[in-house]
């Protein structure tokens, strides 16, 4: 990347990136395939309703996003234009699909051969993976996320991709806790009292704490809330405190708040989807 970023260019980009799922969403939800038996079957045996191992997605799909993502970066000063002109060079060289299986099955080391294959950074290469990773997990959450049993669920996982929540807010109208999830984007509702990583219920382990720079922590609309169990924590919007009419991107929340995470981590505590806001060099080692 870059250095040191705008954060504003920064939350543009991701602005637009955001803007760029959901037309892909919006254009190919039909595209793609699910079988209703097996999603049954799933949601009766308490599994998340996507089998990660079956994912199936057409390597144009793949393309197309590619070239949306790609056009954007070209228009922002986010990485060396260099690089991004020498992977669009050599990005034949591989699968579209191998490129997202570093995030969808948890093996980050993978984005280090592919950089050492296209001699491409390994930054570079992660957030392509991350983002075109993002966009085929939504595009199959826009599909089923009207099959979760909201009311039965209540995991701290997600119900359709089985991911972790990387953000949560407590909703405008009746305060209730929805956390959303760090791949696919899915929201889902959640117990009040309890850690959505390890379950602890124990109301003396969980707690939180506001960070507010105007120093009015009662008006707050962020907070952290940890556990003490686990050492986990995750970043909570409580939308009760906001304007009536703004109704903020949890998946922008997320990007827009990283300071509450340096926060948190300085106190000893850790989040398993922060990597996907700020990677280090040891995930791909």
């Amino acid at each position: 990347m870059s250095a040191p970023v705008d954060s504003e260019l920064y939350l543009n980009l991701h602005q637009q990136i955001v803007e760029a799922k959901s037309s892909f969403k919006a254009m190919h939800q039909n595209d793609i395939k699910i079988f209703d038996e097996e999603i049954r079957k799933r949601r009766e045996e308490g599994k998340p309703l996507l089998d990660i191992e079956k994912l199936d997605i057409e390597e144009k799909l793949l393309n197309e996003f590619l070239e949306h993502l790609l056009s954007l970066l070209k228009r922002h000063d986010l990485f060396n234009q260099a690089e991004i002109d020498k992977f669009i060079d050599r990005k034949e060289k591989i699968n579209l699909r191998q490129l997202i299986h570093p995030i969808i099955n948890g093996d980050l080391k993978n984005i280090k051969s592919f950089s050492d294959q296209l001699d491409v950074g390994t930054d570079l290469l992660f957030f392509i993976s991350l983002n075109l990773s993002q966009a085929v997990l939504e595009l199959y959450s826009s599909k089923l996320k009207q099959k979760i049993d909201q009311e039965s669920w209540l995991k701290g996982n997600c119900p359709v991709c089985g991911n972790y929540p990387a953000i949560e807010k407590l909703r405008k109208e009746d305060g209730r806790r929805i956390l959303r999830c760090g791949f696919c984007g899915t929201e889902w509702h959640h117990k009040r009292i309890m850690c959505p990583f390890c379950g602890n219920q124990d109301h003396n382990s969980l707690r939180y704490f506001f960070i507010d720079e105007d120093s009015t922590t009662e008006k707050s609309a962020y907070r952290v809330d940890v556990c003490d169990k686990c050492k986990s924590y995750i970043k909570t919007l409580d939308e009760r405190k906001l304007p009536e009419s703004e109704k903020p991107d949890l998946y922008l929340e997320n990007l827009n708040t990283t300071y509450l995470d340096v926060l948190a981590q300085r106190d000893g505590y850790k989040s398993p989807t922060y990597w996907m806001v700020v990677p280090s060099e040891d995930l791909f080692v």
